[in-house]
């Protein structure tokens, strides 16, 4: 909820869809890429990352277009929350670009 509300300080409106992207953490890119599969089937873009000494060296990036009321942005974050938990992964939040009904 605190995106939301930094957000909403924004004169953002979550109906809006926008490009929201989530990141998460693996410690073996076997576990990322078991991961990714599933998230591609789920309508997300994919992007790799991978970082030095770190015990989760291994990230991912994943985007999709989407409002962010929070019944729907509850809904995925929940969702990825558990995959990555399945997935020996750690969710590590969201983000998106404000969107007032002016700019859109």
């Amino acid at each position: 909820m605190d995106v939301l509300g930094i957000l909403a300080q924004h004169g953002d409106d979550p109906a809006l869809p926008r490009d929201v992207t989530h990141w998460i953490f693996f410690s073996t890119a076997a576990d990322r890429e078991r991961y990714q599969s599933i998230a591609r089937d789920l309508g997300y873009s994919i992007h790799e990352y991978d970082r030095e000494h770190t015990e989760r060296p291994h990230a991912l990036a994943i985007t999709r277009n989407q409002s962010i009321r929070p019944a729907e942005i509850d809904s995925a974050v929940l969702e990825l929350f558990r995959l990555a938990k399945q997935s020996n992964a750690e969710y590590d939040g969201w983000e998106a670009q404000a969107i007032s009904v002016t700019s859109s």
